[in-house]
C-alpha cells in the first residue's frame, strides 16, 4: 500500500518514495504520536510564534547561522550581520559566500511559492554560488550531477565513506521527490513540519549534487513551511545545533539503513519543542524588561536554557565555543553575558574556586525569577531547575 496520506494512522506505513533494494521508505506514525499532541496543544493560542514576523525575525541570522553550523561552520552572530549589511567588508570569500548565499537564498523562498526543477535550480545556484570545486562543476549535467558523490560524515576523514544515490537515477528520483512535494497533502501545521522532514531526509538520501545538499534539503524543508503558513517550526536548523547535532546525524544513518523515518521525524519533534518552549521564555523576559534586547542576548539567553548541569561562566563559555568560533573566556564573558547582568536578566548566585581568567572567580548565575513564569504548564522539555 503506497498512499501519500496513510502515515497520519496509528502503524507503519509505506510512502511513495523508493529507496535502493526495492523499499520504499516507512513511517509509524503511532511512535511519535505523544510529542505530536504535545505540539499541537503547546501551539494553541501562541500567535506571536505562528506568524510570519517570527519567521522574519528568525530567518535572517539564527538560522543562517545554524543551518551552517550544521555543516561545522561556526561563524557567530556580530559576523553574521555584518556580512548581511556591508558584504564587502568581509574578506574572506568563502567565509563571506557562505553567509550571503543563505540569506539570499532566504530572500528567495520568501518571495517564491512554487517547488520544482526549474525553481530548485535557481535556489541551488544562489546556495553554491562560489562553493563549488572545479573539478565537480565539470561534473554537472543542466540540472543535477553526472558522476558519484562520496559522503563525508561532519568532513571526517576516519569514518566510512556513504554514497548518494546513483547518479544514473538521480532524475527519476528527483521526480518523485517533486511528486511528494506537491501531492495536494492536507492536515495540521504540525502534519506539514512531518511532511518537510520527510522532504529534508529523502534530499540528502538521493544527495543529487556533489556539494551543498545538507544546506540545500534544509532550505527546501524551510520553503515547504513557508508555503504552508507552518511558522513556529522554521525554527528546526537551530534545533538541531543546540541539543547536539551527532543525534541528527545518527538519526538520518538510522533511517538510511532501516527504511524507516519514524526515530528521525520523533527527534526532530522533540528539540523543535524544546526550541519553541525556550522562544515563549525567551518572550516573557523580554516583556519583563525595560532594556532593548538585541540578537546577541538572545543568542546568550538561549544558550543558558539550553545548558545541563551547574550554570556558571566557564561552563557558559564551554557551550558558545561549541557553536561559534573561538574566544577568550574574558570576550565571551563581557561580550555575552555582562549585557544581561547590567540588565538584571541574570544574577551571580555565589563563586566558585576556579579562575574563569585573571583573578576573577568564576561566577554560578541564574536568570532573575521575576522575568518568566517558571510553572508554566506547557514548559515540558527544559529543566529549569538550575536555571
Amino acid at each position: 500500500m503506497f498512499c501519500y496520506n496513510t502515515w497520519l494512522g496509528d502503524f507503519m506505513e509505506y510512502l511513495d518514495l523508493p529507496l535502493l533494494g526495492k523499499r520504499n521508505l516507512s513511517i509509524n506514525a503511532r511512535y511519535f504520536s505523544d510529542i505530536k499532541d504535545e505540539l499541537e496543544e503547546f501551539l494553541v493560542d501562541e500567535d506571536e510564534i505562528n506568524s510570519r514576523k517570527f519567521v522574519k525575525k528568525i530567518m535572517f541570522n539564527q538560522e543562517i547561522k545554524s543551518n551552517n553550523t550544521i555543516e561545522g561552520i561556526n561563524d557567530d552572530l556580530m559576523l553574521i550581520e555584518k556580512v548581511i549589511r556591508d558584504a564587502s567588508s568581509i574578506k574572506d570569500v568563502l567565509q563571506r559566500k557562505r553567509i550571503i548565499n543563505l540569506y539570499h537564498g532566504y530572500k528567495y523562498i520568501l518571495s517564491h511559492r512554487v517547488i520544482d526543477e526549474s525553481h530548485l535550480k535557481e535556489l541551488y545556484g544562489i546556495l553554491s554560488d562560489g562553493l563549488i570545486e572545479d573539478r565537480d562543476l565539470a561534473n554537472m549535467g543542466q540540472v543535477y550531477r553526472e558522476a558519484p558523490v562520496y559522503i563525508l560524515n561532519k568532513g571526517r576523514l576516519d569514518t566510512e565513506l556513504d554514497q548518494g544515490l546513483p547518479y544514473e537515477m538521480v532524475p527519476e528520483y528527483m521526480k518523485i521527490y517533486f511528486d511528494y512535494v506537491n501531492n495536494g497533502f492536507e492536515g495540521t501545521i504540525t502534519d506539514q513540519f512531518i511532511k518537510s522532514q520527510i522532504m529534508h531526509f529523502y534530499f540528502v538520501y538521493i544527495h543529487p549534487y556533489f556539494d551543498a545538499n545538507g544546506r540545500t534539503s534544509r532550505t527546501l524543508a524551510m520553503w515547504y513551511l513557508l508555503n504552508s503558513k507552518a511558522y513556529p517550526y522554521i525554527i528546526f536548523n537551530r534545533a538541531i545545533t543546540n541539543n547536539g547535532d551527532s543525534g541528527y546525524d545518527e538519526s538520518i544513518i538510522d533511517a538510511k539503513n532501516s527504511a524507516d523515518i519514524s526515530f528521525f521525524i520523533k527527534y526532530m519533534m522533540i528539540n523543535v519543542k524544546r526550541e519553541l518552549e525556550k522562544e515563549i521564555i525567551m518572550s516573557e523576559i523580554k516583556n519583563n524588561t525595560s532594556y532593548k534586547m538585541d540578537a546577541m542576548n538572545f543568542q546568550t539567553l538561549n544558550y543558558i536554557l539550553s545548558m545541563n548541569g551547574e550554570i556558571n561562566v566557564l561552563n557558559f563559555a564551554t557551550m558558545y565555543r561549541r557553536n561559534n568560533n573561538y574566544k577568550k573566556v574574558q570576550d565571551i564573558y563581557e561580550e555575552s553575558l555582562q549585557p544581561l547582568k547590567d540588565m538584571g536578566i541574570i544574577y551571580v548566585v555565589r563563586q566558585t574556586k576556579k579562575m574563569m581568567f585573571l583573578d576573577y572567580p568564576n561566577e554560578v548565575f541564574k536568570i532573575n525569577p521575576s522575568r518568566f513564569d517558571r510553572n508554566n504548564p506547557k514548559i515540558r522539555r527544559l529543566d529549569l531547575s538550575n536555571k
